[in-house]
């Protein structure tokens, strides 16, 4: 875990970091304090958005003396805990809010955090989650990167490149404690030429096709034989 000066401010690399507390857990928001070091309001807030978008939910509560039950989180969308109504004495009790920041004021990171992490429900390229969550590349592989040194995300398959060489495009899946499936030998320089060759004549011959449509208009007969 990364030890992080008192209130200073996270990025997206720091909510996983905050995403690890809470698998290692359950976990309350003030162990989440004393483990990350980090402010009330930004563990409220932080918490608060994983909790609205159903990345984590409250696994259990928590009683304290004197003071009203504290939820404490677990990652997974399941449902909560139901809040308790009485104390172990049979007195009613009073359960801590648990519902974290409003729509207003939810943590916009934490929302595209949260974005990027539905997103690698399933196996995705860093540009298949550029495209689906909007964020910068750099972002995505610093985030990426950060979880996979947590041990949260793997590579579940690899994607063969269309046409010429280079390694093989990596498809990332979110996953505690799974391991990246191996990499496949590149293919040689003859067989990548071979479907570069494959490809530009596909994209040529439907070009044509494509003009001779276009010019359907004014040569019809000639589209009609082109298209057949």
């Amino acid at each position: 875990m990364v030890i992080r000066r008192k209130n200073k401010r996270l990025s997206m690399v720091g909510y996983a970091d905050v995403l690890r507390c809470v698998a290692n857990g359950p976990v309350t928001r003030a162990e989440v304090i004393n483990r990350m070091r980090i402010a009330r309001t930004t563990a409220w807030r932080i918490l608060g958005t994983l909790h609205h978008m159903r990345i984590i939910h409250v696994a259990e509560w928590v009683a304290r003396e004197h003071a009203p039950y504290m939820p404490s989180y677990a990652i997974g969308d399941l449902p909560d805990a139901p809040m308790p109504s009485t104390r172990p004495n049979g007195k009613p009790c009073e359960a801590i809010n648990v519902r974290g920041p409003s729509r207003a004021t939810l943590s916009s990171e934490g929302v595209s955090f949260a974005v990027l992490l539905r997103s690698l429900e399933q196996p995705a390229s860093v540009a298949d989650l550029e495209a689906a969550t909007g964020l910068f590349e750099r972002t995505i592989r610093r985030v990426i990167g950060r979880l996979r040194e947590l041990d949260m995300v793997f590579i579940a398959e690899w994607e063969r490149r269309a046409y010429g060489g280079g390694l093989p495009i990596a498809n990332y899946q979110f996953g505690i404690g799974r391991r990246d499936k191996p990499m496949p030998a590149p293919i040689g320089r003859p067989t990548a030429n071979r479907r570069y060759r494959e490809a530009r004549a596909a994209r040529e011959a439907q070009q044509f096709i494509d003009r001779a449509l276009a010019s359907s208009a004014t040569h019809p007969a000639e589209a009609h034989a082109a298209a057949n």
